[in-house]
């Protein structure tokens, strides 16, 4: 939500910007979380503009990845967000996993 309403980052974190990746007509942007206390990585956050559900083009998506060892079910949630909003398209899981490998240290 910080993202979308362009408002401060909540106390206690920073947002490092790792690029955009463009494949065909779908862009992702690629953000790493961290934890100031300590530098500790706490997820990635993915912005995807041009991804397509059928045939309607969606609005700029935010997938938010959990840090590894995190909760089960905060993964669970990542991914239902995606697969609602890819539907049957893969272009759309391609993309996202072809921006998130590439900015991967």
């Amino acid at each position: 939500m910080q993202l979308t309403s362009g408002g401060d980052m909540k106390a206690g974190y920073t947002m490092v910007d790792k690029g955009t990746t463009p494949d065909n007509s779908i862009t992702v942007g690629v953000r790493y979380l961290y934890r100031t206390n300590g530098n500790v990585f706490a997820g990635g956050v993915l912005i995807v503009n041009g991804l397509k559900n059928g045939k309607s083009s969606l609005p700029t998506q935010y997938f938010v990845i959990p840090a590894a060892g995190s909760d089960m079910n905060q993964w669970n949630s990542a991914m239902a967000d995606i697969r609602q909003a890819c539907g049957n398209d893969k272009s759309g899981y391609e993309a996202i996993m072809f921006a998130f490998m590439h900015a991967i240290p």
